[in-house]
């Protein structure tokens, strides 16, 4: 109807990013880098202050097609929550898997029920994999993977990840990713070769299938 919902200041961090979700805005709040749901639609703040979850690093969040929220908190800790309610729907803590001091981003994605959660906790991420969210495909740098059941909120597994594209083809309980293997042969004169790698990940336990 183009009608005017609400308006107001937030005090959201302009270098994070904002995201609309209906009537709702999701951003983080630039002194306490804390999540902020503002629902413009009744005019309140669906996170209440003093159970704001704060962010870790760069990690910020990421709203899923599903409409659930993934949010990486500083105690290492991965959080979904509802962004309608605000209400948690389920809590992991991974802070013995992250041994880095700082976060530089994460992915999250959905396969057959489970939650995929990529942390970058170090920089370094190649060219050749560069172009993969311009094709809509998830990826991960050098870090850890957590996998989630949706249903039960339980860590079902992690593992150590490298430069890696996640395929949209998908079979029953199975994640495809490629990555681009670099190897220098070179002796006197630098000589590069590149090399596609396929990986078939279980997605029930988190071990390689086939290479």
């Amino acid at each position: 109807s183009g009608r005017l919902l609400g308006s107001g200041q937030l005090g959201l961090d302009r270098t994070q990013q904002i995201v609309a979700d209906g009537s709702r805005l999701i951003g983080v709040a630039e002194e306490s880098a804390s999540l902020v749901i503002h629902d413009f639609a009744t005019d309140r703040e669906i996170t209440r202050p003093d159970r704001r979850p704060v962010l870790a690093g760069d990690a910020s969040f990421q709203l899923l097609p599903s409409g659930k929220l993934v949010v990486v908190t500083r105690d290492r800790e991965i959080v979904v929550m509802d962004p309608v309610d605000g209400r948690v729907l389920s809590r992991n803590s991974v802070a013995t898997s992250i041994h880095h001091d700082y976060i530089h981003g994460f992915t999250a994605f959905e396969r057959n029920g489970k939650l995929l959660v990529g942390m970058n906790t170090e920089r370094g991420f190649g060219e050749s994999i560069s172009a993969a969210p311009r094709m809509g495909e998830p990826r991960c740098d050098f870090g850890r993977l957590f996998c989630i059941d949706m249903q039960s909120g339980e860590l079902l597994w992690e593992r150590r990840t490298e430069p890696t594209v996640f395929c949209h083809l998908r079979g029953p309980d199975v994640l495809v990713a490629w990555s681009i293997m670099i190897t220098d042969n070179g002796i006197r004169r630098r000589q590069v070769q590149r090399d596609l790698r396929l990986q078939f990940i279980d997605l029930r336990t988190g071990h390689t299938l086939a290479e």
